[in-house]
Formats: structure tokens, sequence, C-alpha cells
């Protein structure tokens, strides 16, 4: 498969923000943000399509745009999150491997999650990736950035 360059992992970050913040921007709350819910295709510019939206409905005026129902390893310890599911894609693109896949269950991965174990990066992710990546994963909901305040270089 070669290598899959920073400039590609970037890419694909990028896109993906992207759509989730033309969705947000539409009222629309994801859901189900996870690495099996993006399709990448690497012959256009490393373009992506977000799949699997049966979980997708318009926001209500109660409610904010993170909340979600996805799958229980990309979700935040309170709810399910676009922000941090996005926080858990990062780590993901980064390492190549599905977030706790050391778990056979997703519900195993999710308690872990609540006891406060987050996705791994490898000793030789730079700074400028994980800084961000991390601050989707806070465990405080009101102090992840919204998906247009998120900065990749």
């Amino acid at each position: 498969m070669g290598q899959f360059l920073w400039r590609f992992k970037l890419q694909c970050a990028r896109n993906i923000m992207a759509g989730v913040q033309y969705l947000h921007h539409q009222n629309v709350i994801y859901y189900n943000l996870s690495s099996i819910a993006v399709l990448i295709d690497p012959g256009a510019s490393y373009s992506i399509k977000l799949v699997d939206s049966g979980y997708s409905k318009l926001a209500k005026a109660n409610e904010t745009l993170t909340l979600g129902t996805g799958g229980c390893r990309w979700s935040a310890p309170e709810c399910h999150s676009d922000i941090f599911a996005f926080g858990v894609l990062l780590s993901e693109l980064e390492t190549h491997q599905v977030s706790f896949c050391e778990f056979e269950h997703d519900t195993v991965a999710q308690k872990k999650i609540a006891n406060g174990c987050l996705p791994s990066f490898t000793s030789s992710c730079p700074t400028w990736y994980i800084e961000p990546a991390r601050k989707c994963l806070d465990f405080g909901p009101l102090k992840r950035p919204t998906i247009s305040y998120i900065i990749l270089p």
C-alpha cells in the first residue's frame, strides 16, 4: 500500500473537517462520525464522502451540534460528539489503526473512554498534529473547539 504521507493525512483531515463543517452549517448533526463512515478517494486529492448518516438529523434549538449517537469507539464519555469523534479520527489517521482495536467489543472501548482512556498517537507524531487532536478529545464538552476553530497546518 505504501507510505501514507503527512501531506495526505492532513488533506484527508481537512476534507473530513470541511464535510462536518458543511453539515453543521446546514444545522445537521452527523451523529455517526467514525473511520468506518468516511470514504477516501485517493485519486481525487483525497476527497472524502461521509456515509452511513442514518442517524443524522436537523439540530433542534436545545441541542448542540456536537451531540450524536455514533459508534462507541468514537464517542465522548458524556454523549456522542462529532468533535470528539474527529479527534479519534485524527488518531486513526496517524496510527493507521482503529482506536481501541485491542478490545473486541465497542462497549468495552466506551467504558475505557469513560474511565479517562484516550486514543493513542505514535511517539513520532508531530506536536502540531497532536495538540488540535487533544483539544477535540477534551473530556469537557465546552472546552472542545467547534469544527470551524480546529486549526491544522
